[in-house]
């Protein structure tokens, strides 16, 4: 069994043995054994570093930060996401690494934001986990605050695919200094993080087709029948009739958030009573290519289109006047 070797370390958790071991017992009983081989080569491996870190910038906040550490490794090794998803919680957590200044302020909150920015990450774009996480490793030494690191970590993950954090990461931009929008732009390809802050999409023709959202729920996608669209407090809604969806998107990725508080039966009814209107004044733009539209829904940037013959929602972009 790996041991640890910091000196401070090892005698604080000699003088509070008895604190972590309730901690332990008290998260089994939530989530069930947890193995203590790996709660040590997790503490090891990725805690010691960082408490080292801790100890250089201010060694009375060791106790804080590492129950901290302790509380949400326990939390991430009992539902097994320290086990499936390892590499991606390793390379996260190493962050704190470039910061251990304000992990020593608000150690559980930094921890937190991590965690759960790689969890979004993973259920909406997985396939943009570690770009976020590499873009994060530049942008952390350029924090000051914590405030600027969750704030970074909120307009990084946009630009991997989060559009739900368009309209956030628009207010952040405003402040973004140049050395971080540099950094920032040199991820995102092709096309200047400026327009996509004022047009959402890349063209400015109108009624692009810029592809598809949700799908069959037999294939694990969103809609167990074919979606209707509304617009409600002008975001875009859609529901099966069972659950109801939110859907953001933009020219770097598509969200579509399940389980939104709003009925299925209130996004029926208002999709019903708009689309004769919406669909007449889509088409003095453009034609929809499609004879079996059931709902139309567009706010500032982007039209959706349901149909009835599919478990998809097609977008189309919309430039700004």
């Amino acid at each position: 069994m790996e041991k640890v070797r910091f000196p401070p370390l090892i005698e604080y958790l000699k003088e509070s043995s008895d604190e972590y071991n309730k901690m332990y017992y008290q998260q089994e009983l939530k989530s069930g054994a947890i193995n203590s081989m790996m709660l040590s080569k997790w503490i090891v491996q990725n805690v010691e570093p960082l408490i080292i870190a801790v100890h250089k910038v201010a060694p009375e906040s060791l106790p804080k930060v590492f129950k901290a550490l302790y509380a949400s490794s326990l939390s991430l090794l009992g539902n097994n996401l320290a086990i499936t998803h390892e590499e991606e919680y390793k390379h996260g957590w190493n962050l704190c690494l470039h910061i251990p200044q304000l992990l020593v302020l608000q150690p559980q909150r930094i921890l937190n934001a991590i965690n759960t920015a790689l969890e979004s990450l993973r259920q909406h774009q997985p396939e943009k986990v570690l770009n976020w996480l590499n873009l994060m490793r530049n942008l952390a030494t350029k924090c000051k605050s914590v405030e600027l690191f969750l704030d970074y970590g909120r307009f990084a993950a946009w630009t991997c695919g989060m559009a739900h954090l368009r309209e956030k990461a628009a207010k952040i931009y405003l402040d973004l200094p140049g050395e971080v929008l540099e950094l920032i732009q040199g991820e995102v390809k092709n096309v200047r993080i400026a327009d996509l802050i004022e047009l959402g999409w890349r063209k400015e023709k109108y009624g692009s087709f810029e592809g598809v959202a949700g799908g069959f729920y037999g294939y694990g996608k969103a809609f167990i029948q074919p979606p209707l669209v509304a617009l409600v407090e002008n975001i875009i809604v859609a529901s099966d009739g069972v659950s109801s969806s939110a859907l953001f998107a933009d020219a770097l990725g598509t969200v579509l958030i399940s389980d939104i508080p709003v009925s299925a039966d209130y996004i029926k009814e208002q999709a019903l009573q708009s689309r004769e209107n919406q669909l007449r004044k889509i088409q003095k733009h453009f034609p929809i290519p499609f004879d079996d539209v059931t709902s139309v829904a567009a706010n500032k940037s982007t039209l959706v289109v349901s149909r009835s013959s599919s478990h998809y929602l097609f977008l189309y972009s919309i430039p700004h006047e």
